[in-house]
């Protein structure tokens, strides 16, 4: 997980010796792969696609390992393959169904993609499974706003802000569905809050 260059020259020659000792083996395969993926993210090297071709290799040669396909998700995210990324995450489902980062991810791309419904569905399983991240009930109250269920919304940005009270996200998020409904008096109090932590805006 190093950003020395160094480093990962030196992973590239031990994927290498990996495959030259047991070819076709997906670990080497993976390190490939998150090798090119690194090299693209913090060097900005044009190596993405390399990235894909070698995680689709390691899931060839074992397709019932986790973290291929939530690595290559990651690829496809970054690439705006959403439906792509949408299928390597429903593969890693399969195989974990209790993974709450993946389950997570499903929701936040259906949620761009504007299915509500299926996005909704991926959440309520990822707090089923880890109910003190904040961030998963601030995508619930989302939803909940597209959906037009404000009241249900407000108490699902509180919940984030009660699990993390410093974030002026939620804090936003609830001023806003406030203004929505109309309720000027209930906004004050979470606009001080605001000013508190941000007086500069």
């Amino acid at each position: 997980k190093t950003k020395d260059e160094s480093f990962i020259k030196k992973a590239y020659t031990e994927a290498a010796n990996t495959l030259e000792l047991i070819p076709q083996h997906y670990i080497g395969f993976y390190h490939f792969g998150m090798i090119y993926q690194m090299l693209n993210e913090y060097f900005k090297t044009n190596t993405i696609d390399d990235a894909i071709y070698y995680y689709k290799k390691a899931i060839d040669s074992d397709p019932f390992q986790l973290p291929f396909y939530s690595n290559i998700a990651s690829v496809y995210i970054k690439k705006q393959e959403l439906d792509k990324a949408i299928e390597a995450l429903k593969q890693a489902y399969l195989i974990y169904p209790r993974d709450y980062k993946d389950i997570g991810r499903l929701s936040t791309i259906y949620l761009q993609k504007g299915d509500t419904e299926r996005a909704l569905v991926y959440l309520n399983k990822t707090l089923e499974f880890n109910p003190q991240e904040a961030g998963y009930y601030n995508n619930y109250g989302a939803i909940l706003n597209r959906k037009g269920l404000y009241e249900e919304s407000i108490n699902a940005f509180k919940k984030a802000l009660e699990l993390n009270p410093k974030d002026t996200t939620y804090l936003d998020n609830i001023t806003k569905t406030y203004i929505t409904m109309g309720k000027d008096e209930e906004i004050i109090p979470y606009y001080k809050k605001l000013i508190e932590l941000d007086s500069s805006n």
